[in-house]
């Protein structure tokens, strides 16, 4: 099953569930209620397509058979995955980040290294073994980006540094070379006084801006509306791309505005619905903010946990998953703020999906009291 997924989306199925109303005076049997009224749809057989249709809530999702996993045992993950959590609490969560220091390891870096110039921070690495390589591009092939492989894509997102002035035509290059779909922006162009991105797209319908021989021209612009109450301020510009002249490519731009530097927004269901919206996309994902690991690495994370538990792989230590992004972008998500920020949406979207017995409630409460207080103070 899916919590959502990426592919065609498929209408809307509502699972209805009951709720014995057990007495349970024990974490493990809290957090995940069982639902004996639906049997999962993985189990039928589709003899067109060999796929297998399995139901969360109001969504459906096809997908292959090897790649889904049992209703149950999704249940199973979810709750252990809640269940560390909360034993943990938002200190123990800090010491977890805490313990995992930022490192670079120069022998993997070694492109990174040979070109300063195209390096928005001396101190955040560019991975040699999966950066993104621009081809035809003379003899400098270099982009400060890297792809990202989730359980279910081997490259689901390019991560990558926002554009500087002197590399917006590589990055067009990349956006057209690569045939992406979908940028998501997390960053703004000046944030406290610094500028973080260069002004790479119009964001005003009916304007264009050129590099060399790439002209973008914004055909559409309109606000976001995500069906979750949210405060994000997301603005979607749908960009047509020209090579001297002849269209060649499109892509929606969607431009988080309001997710502050090294910070977090409020922990409502935005990221989740946001992904959820651009699921569709066969291409890679271009995901950036400033650096390309902080808000880039968070976003990317809560994907990769969802991914993770739809194909039926533990993700109880999150650390574990942060690792394993890690070694695909180096240093992804850069503050304890954004790691708890991971946890907290995530517990929020299982509570909302029905995935969790309301006797749960309280220990949730507490542990968003907790995460409030830090957030909020520090």
């Amino acid at each position: 099953m899916y919590l959502f997924g990426f592919g065609k989306k498929k209408k809307k199925d509502v699972v209805k569930s009951r709720d014995k109303g057990q007495t349970r005076d024990h974490l493990d049997r809290t957090l995940v209620k069982e639902d004996k009224d639906v049997e999962p749809d993985s189990k039928k057989k589709d003899k067109k397509d060999n796929s297998c249709k399995t139901r969360i809530s109001n969504r459906t999702i096809t997908t292959t058979k090897r790649n889904v996993a049992d209703l149950s045992d999704c249940k199973k993950l979810v709750h252990g995955f809640v269940e560390n959590t909360l034993k943990k609490g938002v200190q123990g969560l800090r010491a977890e980040f805490a313990s995992h220091k930022r490192v670079l390891d120069m022998t993997k870096l070694t492109v990174f290294l040979k070109n300063p110039a195209k390096n928005r921070y001396k101190d955040v690495g560019c991975l040699d073994e999966t950066r993104v390589v621009l081809k035809d591009n003379g003899d400098n092939d270099y982009i400060h980006a890297n792809y990202v492989s989730t359980p279910t894509s081997e490259k689901r997102f390019i991560c990558c540094q926002a554009p500087l002035d002197s590399t917006c035509v590589e990055h067009w290059k990349m956006i057209v070379q690569e045939r992406v779909e979908v940028i998501l922006m997390l960053c703004n162009l000046t944030e406290k006084g610094a500028k973080k991105c260069a002004d790479y797209f119009p964001a005003e319908e009916g304007h264009s801006k050129t590099f060399d021989k790439y002209t973008i021209k914004a055909v559409k612009t309109s606000k976001v509306k995500l069906p979750c109450p949210t405060t994000a301020n997301i603005r979607l510009t749908k960009l047509v791309v020209e090579e001297n002249g002849n269209r060649i490519h499109s892509v929606d731009h969607y431009h988080w505005v309001d997710w502050p530097d090294r910070g977090v927004p409020p922990a409502d269901l935005a990221p989740i619905h946001l992904l959820n919206r651009v699921s569709g996309t066969q291409s890679p994902i271009v995901v950036h903010c400033s650096a390309g690991i902080g808000r880039t690495g968070s976003i990317v994370l809560i994907q990769y946990t969802l991914e993770s538990i739809n194909t039926g792989q533990t993700c109880e230590n999150m650390d574990t998953l942060l690792l394993k992004l890690r070694k695909q972008r180096a240093n992804s998500v850069q503050t304890d703020h954004q790691y708890l920020y991971v946890h907290q949406v995530l517990l929020n979207h299982f509570l909302k999906e029905g995935f969790l017995d309301k006797n749960v409630t309280p220990l949730l409460e507490g542990f968003t009291t907790q995460y409030k207080k830090f957030v909020i103070t520090g």
